[in-house]
């Protein structure tokens, strides 16, 4: 209980230091003044004058209108400008009161943990009764007038712990520890707070709680498991983190581990179609980029098929287990032409059996002095630049520009094209090429000449 300061600014300067100094050094929990409104042969006694309110009343109201019953103190410090601070927990509030008991302007920086992302303002000094002002910048400060009180409200906001998605996880049963890094990890309050990051499983018996190794500052963190050896099935790992700010942050991630039996494809690069001589005789293709998928654990079986044994046999596959080559051999039947779509599979012996499946066609062509042109004109030929080829009352999707060892120099999709088509071979070197006309029925080679 208190009265007696002047009715003037000095007088209102020494009320607002005895109640700061009543709550700061004495932590009193209340204040109260002697009376509220008098007449003005006794304005030291009471907050407001005649009905008009004193700058004593603006000081009190300061601390009046925002330090509430229940209003829990905490801790706050500044360096030459006295400054206090309570929380209100009923409604997460912050209020702060700034005493510039000096005679110059004084800029300060709001920082610490959890605080409000906004704040409401209010000063009162010799010029000013309680006015709202512009608040705390977007860099933290506030220009705190010359002998004056400020006091700052603004709800508590501590942003939840930050960290990425995790992507669900298949693993093998019996495949030891296995460890995930986990990323995008923050308090969110730019690393001002501690953060503890726990990991549960929802089928201990599948997977256990998982651990997580993480050091305070860094984005990352390591979280290890391991899978049963004998069971399948899945389990959700909820991932919490926790800071220590005021109030607490959390935020849970979840993803699901699916134990089983894992078998990976095998794998085998693609083969490119080839063309040959009716009388080539035996062929050798190298097959290249086999793998069972699991890091050769597994044996693989390869085999081809023909889908044209009348011109091509089933080739046959020679194979060392453990190798990622390969190779296959067949025979054109002598004398014939046409096209065969040759199948190439390869198994391994897990459980479910995984397989891979690669096709390359062989089209089988006459390269003698006698072109097999079906009436199809093909001029000039001898030819430099563009030769033109008549499509005309024909369907042709795609052509093939070989040379005499079957390799492809040039491919064009000619699909829906009924007319002549002027192809551009100038880029390639000078010799004896076949052109293979191709839809889904044939394959219609025609030589010529490049000079």
């Amino acid at each position: 209980e208190t009265s007696g300061m002047a009715d003037n600014w000095n007088g209102a300067l020494t009320l607002a230091g005895n109640i700061f100094n009543a709550l700061e050094c004495g932590n009193a929990s209340a204040w109260v003044f002697w009376s509220f409104d008098v007449s003005e042969g006794s304005a030291e006694y009471g907050l407001v004058v005649s009905n008009k309110p004193s700058s004593r009343y603006f000081v009190s109201k300061q601390y009046y209108k925002f330090i509430r019953p229940g209003a829990i103190r905490v801790d706050a410090t500044s360096d030459g400008i006295p400054a206090i601070a309570f929380k209100h927990p009923d409604n997460d509030t912050l209020a702060v009161v700034l005493f510039n008991n000096t005679n110059q302007t004084q800029t300060i920086e709001i920082k610490g943990k959890g605080l409000p992302t906004t704040w409401d303002s209010y000063t009162t000094s010799q010029s000013r009764n309680f006015e709202q002002g512009e608040g705390v910048g977007s860099d933290g400060l506030i220009v705190l007038p010359p002998s004056s009180l400020t006091t700052l409200v603004g709800v508590n906001s501590n942003p939840a712990p930050n960290i990425d998605p995790v992507a669900n996880l298949n693993v093998g049963q019996g495949t030891g520890e296995q460890m995930l890094t986990l990323t995008g990890i923050d308090d969110g309050e730019g690393y001002t707070q501690n953060i503890l990051i726990t990991a549960s499983s929802s089928n201990t018996d599948l997977v256990p709680d998982p651990t997580v190794d993480y050091t305070q500052g860094e984005a990352n963190a390591t979280l290890s498991f391991t899978p049963s050896a004998s069971l399948t099935g899945t389990a959700v790992i909820t991932v919490t983190l926790t800071d220590d700010g005021e109030p607490v942050g959390e935020n849970v991630e979840q993803f699901t581990i699916t134990v089983g039996d894992v078998n990976g494809e095998p794998t085998i690069d693609a083969v490119s179609d080839m063309s040959i001589d009716k009388n080539a005789g035996e062929q050798t293709v190298n097959l290249t980029g086999i793998d069972d998928g699991d890091g050769f654990t597994q044996n693989l079986t390869i085999t081809a098929t023909s889908d044209n044994t009348d011109l091509i046999p089933d080739p046959v596959v020679t194979y060392i287990q453990g190798e990622s080559t390969a190779t296959l051999t067949f025979t054109p039947a002598a004398g014939i032409i046409g096209d065969a779509m040759i199948t190439i599979n390869v198994s391994d012996d897990g459980d479910p059996v995984k397989a891979a499946e690669v096709q390359f066609n062989v089209s089988v062509i006459e390269t003698g002095i006698t072109s097999y042109s079906k009436g199809i004109p093909l001029y000039p030929n001898p030819v430099n630049s563009l030769l033109n080829i008549d499509l005309s009352g024909h369907q042709f999707t795609r052509m093939i520009v070989t040379d005499l060892s079957g390799r492809p120099v040039m491919e064009k999709s000619i699909e829906n094209y009924n007319s002549v088509y002027r192809l551009d071979i100038s880029g390639i070197e000078k010799g004896m090429y076949i052109l293979l006309l191709k839809n889904d029925k044939e394959s219609i080679p025609l030589r010529f000449v490049i000079e």
